[in-house]
């Protein structure tokens, strides 16, 4: 599962639906500059144009790898280039 895949099913348990993509949540979702637990962190990613997880606290996110499944990191971390925080229902 990619990224953002992760991320919808994330929030369809919880009865919020988003966009599909990384494009259509920075198109759709407003911007905040701080994120909060349960923010939408949309990065810059390895091989693709942008990369997502969901703000977990402490400057760390969940997110989908395809290649290494759904890991915790730093949102901050050397690849990454925050491109924007989203606020879903916000």
């Amino acid at each position: 599962m990619d990224c953002s895949g992760f991320i919808n099913w994330v929030y369809r348990q919880h009865g919020i639906s988003l966009p599909r993509n990384t494009h259509g949540m920075l198109a759709a979702l407003p911007r905040v500059s701080t994120p909060q637990p349960g923010d939408i962190v949309i990065s810059t990613g390895i091989r693709s144009a942008y990369h997502a997880g969901i703000y977990v606290g402490n400057g760390q996110m969940v997110a989908s790898l395809a290649a290494e499944g759904v890991t915790t990191h730093g949102y901050h971390e050397g690849w990454h280039n925050v491109v924007a925080i989203l606020r879903p229902g916000g």
